[in-house]
């Protein structure tokens, strides 16, 4: 796949990586074709809304804009972002390891949420 390798069970991002949009390419169309979306989760280990917005010029889906650890300036920038380009939104609710956080300890409001929940056929 397009984006990196897995280091101890986590991903990674080298931040100087050049991504292969052929590889990209193929991972999204892999996600759809089983029925999913192809979400950009982690943005805020790009750094900065161009670097995030480059990776979105390869066709995914939406993008991660609420996390835990996701600079609150630059989750409102990917908000913008997300909203500008009718992208979907997803959050990080999601645990890596016990302690970490509680499940639902982030997440969207009904009106973004909802947009993903289409896609995913979970709502009307």
């Amino acid at each position: 796949g397009g984006f990196g390798q897995e280091a101890g069970g986590h991903p990674f991002v080298e931040h100087e990586q050049v991504f292969d949009p052929l590889a990209v390419a193929f991972d999204v169309a892999a996600i759809r074709a089983a029925g999913g979306v192809a979400i950009l989760a982690h943005p805020g280990l790009y750094g900065t809304v161009e670097a995030v917005a480059a990776l979105l010029d390869h066709g995914l889906d939406g993008l991660e804009t609420s996390h835990s650890n996701l600079n609150p300036e630059l989750g409102l920038a990917l908000r913008d972002l997300a909203e500008g380009r009718r992208l979907l939104e997803s959050c990080g609710s999601d645990i890596h390891w016990l302690g970490a956080r509680q499940p639902g300890d982030h997440r969207l409001d009904r009106e973004r949420v909802l947009p993903l929940l289409r896609a995913l056929r979970l709502a009307a």
